[in-house]
């Protein structure tokens, strides 16, 4: 887990990073040390906490898009794309390379 990691980058202590996460330090220790695994209400706390997503608490290989983290543009993209029929997401999957190969 990069548990650990991600409060470093913050640069909390452990003390400080538990108490802002309604938890005793020692169970942060756990956490971190993988002794222990955060449930998965605790999990999301920590992925709002380090403004991340739990896949990067958790330490994914191949992390899930955050849409936290587009803009109303990105996240508008989607949603028309989700509702398209397979064949047109071909389509349009084709045009979206052509468009990053392009620039």
């Amino acid at each position: 887990m990069n548990i650990k990691q991600l409060r470093k980058n913050m640069g909390l202590t452990q003390k400080d990073a538990a108490k802002r996460l309604g938890i005793l330090p020692t169970a942060l220790y756990k956490y971190e040390a993988g002794l222990v695994e955060p449930n998965i209400s605790m999990l999301i706390k920590m992925a709002d906490f380090y403004a991340t997503s739990v896949d990067e608490v958790v330490g994914a290989k191949t992390p899930m898009l955050d849409l936290r983290k587009l803009d109303e543009n990105q996240k508008e993209l989607i949603l028309e794309i989700v509702n398209l029929p397979k064949s047109k997401v071909d389509h349009v999957l084709g045009y979206v390379k052509a468009l990053k190969d392009k620039f």
